[in-house]
This record gives C-alpha cells, sequence and structure tokens, in this order.
C-alpha cells in the first residue's frame, strides 16, 4: 500500500477516536483552560474568571498560547466542548504527520508508515488530541522542531534551525515541558560541535528563533507588577519543593505507563497491563541502535533529557508522555522495518510485534472511551442549566464551568467558602461531586473541610432546588441560597 495512504488512513483513524463520544468525560482541567479561555475571548485579558480569592483572577501567567488559540475558536465556531476538543484534534493530526515525516527521513516509507499508525492508536497521544489540554500541542511543535532540526543538519540551513527554534518556542508558549526539547536539542548540538557549538550558525538560529517566539509573552510578563507577581506566584513557588521529594513521587508516572491500577483508572490491581508495550519499544530502540547507533543515541537522549525535566516537576500525572510519545512512536516504526528487512521469518515477526504494539493500545484505547459514555456531561449540564436560571451567581466545582460559562461562575477549587459567602453571595450552590466528596485523585481528601462548611450552611439558609445524579460526576445537588 502507498505509504501517503497509510499515513491518510492513519489521520483519520485519530480522528475518529477522538471524535467518537466527544462529549464524554469532561473533566477539572478541560474547564479551568476553557475559564481562561472564554474570559480572554470576552475580555480581551488572560485571567481565570472563577477563582475570586486568587490572584490568578487578575492574571494569569501560564503560557498564553492555549487560552489565545482556544478563545479564537470560540470566536470563530462558538464555545462548547466539541469546539475545545477540536483545537486538540487538529493537533494530532499534525503530531501524526510530522512523526510519518520523521520516520520517513530515518529509515523509509516502510518505517514512516508503522510510525505513523504507532502514533495514531498510541494511548497517550489519543487522549491528549481528544481533551482540551495543552500537551498535544506542545507535542506537536517539540515533534516539528526536531524534525526541522535534522532538516537544518541535513542542509547545514541557518533558516530551517530558525524555524525549529520557533516551533520550540511556539512549544513553550504551550507548556513549560516544551523545555525539555529546547535542552534535548541543546545536548544534541553539543554532541555533534562539541566546544565549538557557539562559532554555529545552526546554533545561533535556533536560539534566535526561540527567542523571537517567547519574547513577546516574556515582555508582557515584565510589563506590569501584577504579572510579574503571578509569574512568580505559578512558577517559583515550585522551587520551594525539594527534589528529593520530588524524585520520591515519580513512581505514580511511570506505573501508569506501565498499565498498573489505581484510583483514577482501576485496571488489574497490580498488574502492569502495558508491559509489552515497554518490552516491544526496548526491542525496537535496540534493533536502531544496531543499525544506525548514531540515530539511537540521539533519539535516546531526547527521550532521557525530557524524562529528567519531568523529575524535577511538582506535577506527577501520566498525561506527559504524550510530549514523547511521538519519539517513541518513531523508534517502533523504524525499529520494526529494520526488522522487517532481515529475512521472511524476521518480516513476520515484525508484523505480529507491530501489530500486538498498535492492536492492544487500539484496543485499550476503544475501552477508554465507551467507558467515557458513564461520564454524560452534556446530561450533566442540561439539569444544571434548567435547575439553575440565566443570570444567577453559582458556587461549585470548576468542572461545571463549561456548563454554566454562561452564568456568574464561582469555583471552590480557589475560592473558599467563606470568602464567597461574604464577598460574593452567590444565590446557587453545586453540591457533592466527586471531587468534592473523593478529593483530586491524589489518595488525599482535599475538601473534608468545605463539605462540613457547606453541610452547616445548606442545612439553614439554603433549600434543595434540583438533584442531578450521574456515575462518574456524582450526586451532584443544586441548592437555592435563601
Amino acid at each position: 500500500m502507498n505509504h501517503r495512504v497509510v499515513l491518510a488512513l492513519a489521520c483519520l483513524l485519530l480522528f475518529i477516536q477522538c471524535v467518537v463520544l466527544i462529549q464524554t468525560r469532561w473533566v477539572e482541567d478541560e474547564s479551568w483552560n476553557t475559564d481562561e479561555s472564554v474570559t480572554w475571548m470576552r475580555e480581551g485579558r488572560l485571567r481565570m474568571s472563577s477563582f475570586n480569592a486568587d490572584l490568578a483572577s487578575v492574571v494569569d501567567a501560564r503560557p498564553p498560547l492555549t487560552p489565545i488559540g482556544m478563545g479564537t475558536t470560540f470566536r470563530l465556531f462558538g464555545i462548547g466542548i466539541a469546539q475545545a476538543r477540536m483545537f486538540s484534534v487538529v493537533a494530532g493530526i499534525g503530531t501524526v504527520i510530522v512523526v510519518w515525516l520523521l520516520a520517513l527521513s530515518f529509515w523509509g516509507p516502510l518505517a514512516a508508515s508503522l510510525s505513523a499508525m504507532a502514533a495514531a492508536t498510541d494511548l497517550f497521544i489519543v487522549i491528549a488530541s481528544r481533551t482540551a489540554r495543552p500537551e498535544i500541542h506542545c507535542a506537536f511543535f517539540c515533534s516539528l522542531a526536531l524534525l526541522l532540526f535534522y532538516k537544518a543538519r541535513e542542509k547545514n540551513s541557518f533558516l530551517l534551525a530558525l524555524g525549529s527554534g520557533l516551533s520550540l518556542g511556539a512549544a513553550l508558549n504551550f507548556h513549560p515541558h516544551g523545555v525539555g526539547f529546547v535542552a534535548a536539542i541543546g545536548v544534541l548540538l553539543l554532541i555533534e560541535f562539541r566546544a565549538r557549538v557557539f562559532l554555529e550558525k545552526r546554533f545561533w538560529a535556533l536560539v534566535a528563533g526561540v527567542a523571537l517566539s517567547i519574547a513577546p509573552f516574556a515582555i508582557w510578563i515584565c510589563s506590569a507588577p501584577v504579572n510579574l507577581q503571578a509569574f512568580r506566584q505559578v512558577y517559583l513557588g515550585r522551587l520551594a519543593v525539594p527534589l528529593s521529594e520530588k524524585l520520591a513521587a515519580e513512581w505514580p508516572r511511570y506505573a501508569d505507563f506501565l498499565g498498573f491500577g489505581n484510583r483514577k483508572v482501576p485496571l488489574i490491581g497490580s498488574v502492569p497491563v502495558r508491559l509489552h508495550l515497554a518490552l516491544i519499544l526496548l526491542a525496537a530502540f535496540v534493533l536502531v541502535y544496531r543499525k544506525n547507533r548514531k540515530l539511537a543515541i540521539e533519539l535516546g537522549v531526547v527521550v532521557v533529557v525530557n524524562l529528567l525535566w519531568w523529575a524535577d516537576q511538582v506535577s506527577k500525572g501520566p498525561r506527559y508522555f504524550a510530549v514523547i510519545a511521538p519519539i517513541f512512536s518513531v523508534i517502533v516504526g523504524v525499529g520494526l522495518a529494520q526488522l522487517s528487512t532481515l529475512g521472511k521469518r524476521r518480516r513476520q515477526a515484525s508484523a505480529l510485534l507491530f501489530l500486538l504494539y498498535a492492536g492492544t493500545q487500539l484496543a485499550g484505547n476503544v475501552l477508554w472511551i465507551r467507558l467515557g459514555r458513564k461520564a454524560d456531561y452534556p446530561q450533566v449540564a442540561q439539569g444544571l442549566r434548567a435547575a439553575i436560571p440565566p443570570g444567577a451567581s453559582v458556587y461549585g466545582a470548576i468542572t461545571f464551568y463549561m456548563a454554566l460559562n454562561d452564568r456568574v461562575y464561582y469555583s471552590y477549587d480557589r475560592t473558599p467558602f467563606p470568602y464567597a459567602l461574604a464577598n460574593l453571595h452567590p444565590q446557587y450552590l453545586i453540591l457533592w461531586d466527586r471531587v468534592m466528596m473523593h478529593g483530586s485523585g491524589t489518595g488525599l481528601d482535599d475538601f473534608v473541610g468545605l463539605r462540613g462548611q457547606l453541610t452547616s450552611f445548606v442545612r439553614d439558609h439554603a433549600t434543595l432546588a434540583a438533584r442531578v445524579p450521574n456515575e462518574f460526576y456524582g450526586g451532584l445537588e443544586v441548592y437555592k441560597v435563601q
């Protein structure tokens, strides 16, 4: 089959996985990003409208391209879950195309076809592509930067190296995890040029590209004291966490990658259901190393530098694997393509390994999407909107901001109830959602104090307006404040 046809099929496969049940399982971080995006669209300001007791309600100093890009999507196509997530779907398809181009340049059409299909079925790429978060955009621009880096080396091109830097800067404007790729490409340049690196035009082109991309955000941060204060609050506070504590908390990230069950994703407990994927990836890396040691070492550097960067981060979720999953897909595609050239039996082994790698991930993705039916967000939104009239003010989890974005919404995630009661006077309360009842998924009961405050308050000062139960979101009850 023509490798361009395979690319088209891979893009179509990813698209289908993204759009099926696209409005289900809308979660907290997505409403968080939606709040800032909608507020930017309406006000032209980067801030969180629902965090009224927090500095983020004045200015949000996180990288700006997610709210700007999603806000522009809302402006063009209206506010909705599909619109928010289609912004990520486009980046996911772009990532599959870049993976195809990388593998094509490394080994040829067969490697490109296998790599594209591996990317289109990769769990982390699929989930990131159907979620209103910045990781898939970061993955796209980081992968594009690596592709342009190799093209710049091949042609000794200043302009292509500049493009690589611009792409790295764009990744940084979506998520700080672009830093891992900046450092990794810097290490590749050091390996190539050693002490002469500062004399090379490609190095300075890359530096110039990164600087040009992040300059507008940096200028904006420095343009007002409150912007700088918000930036320090978001990032400098994380530096106070000891490195030893960060390292001790790394295992859950890798446990999720290997497929151990946990509170959020109850699989088969202590059985690593994704272990075979890690083993196939490792075997593919060995195959690449045997045929092209330089390429294997360079791709290994990209992966290891990113993992080291993550180790210093406070957030330990597995979703960041989406950023390096394109590299995993390239390694699998190139390694198994090389194996297939070593005779009929090894060609059969290559095909079986690839079917195991891509097929089991595709099956897992289908299961994940099916489970999302329990989290029927549109149905919950309909119940909440029926109970809470237009123009009313609401206090609840950030999760339900999207459902009520045309009401005045206050989130308990960053707005303590005593503050809301004294200063904001919400007219309705949304209580007993899964986060309020069970915490944020870290194993801690984050909101036990809040539950006690609200239980006492509604007993004397509110009346039950509606019940909106859902298996995923919890036994929601809406109270009208008297």
